[in-house]
């Protein structure tokens, strides 16, 4: 999924806490080249995340949460989505359907994940959007966000981001898609003008597997789709 395509692009999510030494290699066609190293620092997010700043969610009461990280927020039976802040990590229970609750909406914040516990099926979520106000033009945009491991009919960047990583999702109709990198709306919706938007950037759709990806309108910086498994209707299956 590193495989270089048209300009030259490499990318890599790791799985696990600890400290990488990364080394990156690069040759023209004279056969010159020269090399980068750097060491990556992966933080454990049980230690981020440590405590509150982890909530483990059930649609069910008395689930087991037997997969919650110890000292965390337990909220069980719930009936519609806690309000998402900033620098909290909220844990689905896996083997759940969440879709009666409606749209989970990630809006203007920062340092967030969404992710799951337990073992089993992915939690099933009926539609995610990671969005910033329209008409902020402080800078004050939804940033450092992590989406991973759900199963979901639509997953949206809305209106502009940075930083943003969709990961290990599961699309799961026909007719589903994976919208990311685009600021339209904040045009649409409040008459501001190309140089005054704040374009997204570094948006990273990565090992997702379903149909539909699009990118559209003024994606900026790096948005990157590797290693995603995707089918178009009246195309064939491939990969990013």
């Amino acid at each position: 999924r590193n495989e270089e395509s048209g300009a030259a692009l490499a990318a890599h999510v790791f799985d696990e806490p600890g400290v990488y030494n990364v080394r990156m290699t690069v040759s023209d066609q004279s056969g010159q080249s020269a090399q980068a190293s750097r060491a990556i620092t992966v933080l454990d997010p049980n230690e981020v995340y440590a405590g509150g700043k982890t909530i483990c969610l059930s649609v069910r009461n008395h689930a087991r949460h037997r997969h919650c990280p110890d000292g965390a927020v337990v909220q069980d039976g719930i009936d519609a989505w806690p309000k998402i802040e900033s620098n909290k990590r909220y844990l689905l229970r896996t083997g759940q359907d969440f879709t009666r609750l409606g749209a989970l909406t990630l809006g203007q914040v920062s340092n967030t994940v969404i992710a799951t516990y337990g073992t089993g099926n992915k939690p099933l979520v009926d539609e995610i959007n990671i969005q910033s106000d329209s008409a902020n033009l402080s800078g004050d945009w939804t940033e450092n966000v992590k989406v991973i491991g759900l199963r979901s009919r639509t997953i949206s960047q809305w209106i502009t981001g940075r930083n943003v990583l969709i990961y290990k999702n599961t699309l799961r109709t026909s007719g589903s898609g994976i919208l990311v990198a685009r600021n339209y709306e904040q045009y649409r919706r409040s008459g501001t003008y190309e140089g005054v938007l704040t374009m997204p950037r570094n948006i990273y759709v990565v090992d997702n597997v379903g149909y539909r990806p699009e990118g559209e309108y003024y994606a900026e910086g790096k948005t990157i789709w590797m290693g995603n498994e995707i089918q178009r209707s009246g195309f064939s299956e491939g990969r990013s």
